[in-house]
């Protein structure tokens, strides 16, 4: 066994104060008896030589002459020497077990105490874990459960909603009641009192941001990337304005709370100028309910607008001269990173999917080259889905995004009862997209990860080639995935015009 030198003086200089202040709580209680002097029992006045049961002093009466001969008893110092004890008692606990002694404390205590939790990003704080751990056991009334809920989505003075200090407070916890919530929604049990909190952080404003590449080439549309932060339940969907307000032309697009997929979705607005140095924007976002699948609830209207005005840094680059390109070999690698073809699922929303897999074009051979495809699968004649992918091909073969331009679901009842996938009828057609692939220069947001694809071969090439090639349709039985944008339907558009 070994003894550690510290431990050891720390645990003996516990023990020398604890026997001090007990010392100290003694003498306080005990110390000071009369000893055989007469004195007054309020003021402790000494009445040793005065005659009678008054004290001139204070003016006090008692009415025994033993009274006279009472202990004092400093009950002041006593109770705080006592408290001290019992407080340093339970932190040297917390270090030594790691308990969180705000397990103990009241939850209306904890929740009015929220306001008053640490704000420090990545910092675990006491109060939160305590209500954390009690939604988690289920240990919270409904009543408890909306109070918490209320005070997440109104925050408090020094972190009003959406902020970061907002997020470092009350994220965490907001995550616990939603994760909640969520499981109800997978029971199917419209009685949970978790789904009122849901309902609750429904009202919390979304938090838009736009970024732009570091510099961008003269004479090309400026591609500038939507994110959005937001708390909803997974049954909301949102319409998403951006306005230019340079020249008042904008873009919309849907947004699904409870997608993955794609954390950004690019848009392209007019080219900068010569001389600009930034481009403000008009961001309008207003949500509405959906069924739990995600589908649209006819019931359900449009919320009020919330409107955030952006600055984009812009810089201009010198003009781009970037030229089609096509090969066999890179014809060839395009249909490898389709060769999976296409999948339906049996239920949920967007229930086709188009497999593919960029790294096919991960060669040396392909550096420089950016990929841009419009994407048309074709059931015979018919249009079923038309997407757009972009990706940057060459060594690194950098992570593909997406965007699904239109999508017919009449088919897939069909796919359903007779399709196999031994049947033939459907058809790809991928050709290459200047514009698109511009969207793949956008991604790479600087000329370090450029370089770490290509060597440092500049990207001035880009694949333009039309392929037209039978396409396999696997049918999936789970529910499909949903995807975070979407191509708004013509009667959810807004009704001003946007060009």
């Amino acid at each position: 066994m070994t003894f550690d030198p510290t431990m050891i003086f720390a645990w003996a200089l516990i023990v020398a104060i604890a026997a001090l202040t007990l010392l100290l709580i003694w003498r306080a209680l005990f110390a000071d008896r009369s000893r055989g002097r007469r004195r007054c029992p309020r003021c402790w006045h000494d009445l040793q030589q005065l005659p009678g049961l008054q004290c001139p002093e204070c003016g006090s009466t008692v009415r025994t002459e033993a009274q006279l001969f009472a202990t004092r008893r400093h009950w002041r110092s006593a109770t705080l020497l006592l408290v001290g004890l019992v407080f340093a008692a339970m932190v040297i606990r917390v270090q030594l077990t790691g308990e969180n002694l705000f397990e103990y404390a009241p939850t209306w205590l904890l929740t009015r105490s929220l306001p008053y939790s640490s704000t420090a990003r990545a910092q675990s704080d006491p109060i939160r874990s305590a209500l954390e751990t009690r939604a988690l056991r289920g240990d919270l009334t409904p009543e408890q459960i909306l109070e918490i809920a209320r005070r997440i989505t109104t925050g408090d003075i020094d972190a009003p909603p959406t902020s970061d200090a907002w997020q470092n407070r009350y994220g965490s916890l907001l995550i616990a009641l939603s994760n909640r919530g969520l499981d109800a929604i997978a029971r199917n049990d419209d009685r949970d009192p978790f789904l009122a909190a849901l309902e609750t952080f429904r009202s919390l404003p979304a938090l838009p941001a736009l970024n732009a590449a570091p510099e961008w080439p003269l004479g090309e549309p400026l591609i500038v990337e939507l994110r959005i932060d937001e708390w909803w339940p997974p049954m909301t969907c949102a319409r998403v304005i951006v306005r230019d307000l340079t020249d008042e032309s904008s873009r919309v697009v849907g947004l699904d709370s409870g997608g993955v997929f794609a954390a950004a979705y690019p848009m392209s607005f007019a080219p900068i100028r010569e001389g600009e140095t930034s481009r403000r924007f008009r961001v309008s976002i207003e949500s509405r309910r959906t069924l739990s699948d995600g589908t649209r609830d006819p019931d359900a209207a449009w919320g009020p607008v919330t409107t955030t005005e952006i600055s984009v840094p812009v810089k201009s680059a010198p003009p781009l001269a970037i030229t089609p390109i096509r090969s066999e070999a890179m014809d060839q690698a395009i249909r490898q990173v389709f060769r999976e073809g296409l999948v339906a699922w049996r239920s949920g929303w967007r229930r086709f999917g188009l497999r593919f897999d960029p790294a096919r074009t991960a060669e040396a051979d392909f550096a420089g080259i950016l990929i841009g495809l419009d994407i048309e699968v074709r059931e015979g004649t018919a249009l079923r889905r038309h997407s757009r992918i972009w990706w940057a091909a060459g060594a690194g073969a950098a992570q593909a995004r997406w965007e699904v331009l239109s999508e017919d679901r009449s088919p897939i009842e069909t796919l359903n009862e007779s399709f196999t996938a031994a049947e033939s009828g459907w058809t790809v057609r991928i050709r290459g997209d200047r514009e698109v692939a511009m969207k793949a220069l956008a991604t790479l947001r600087t000329p370090a990860s450029a370089a770490a694809l290509t060597g440092a071969k500049p990207f001035t090439q880009y694949w333009s080639g039309d392929l037209t090639f039978p396409v396999e349709v696997r049918i999936n039985d789970s529910t499909s995935p949903r995807r975070r944008w979407y191509t708004l339907p013509a009667e959810d558009l807004p009704a001003e015009p946007t060009s």
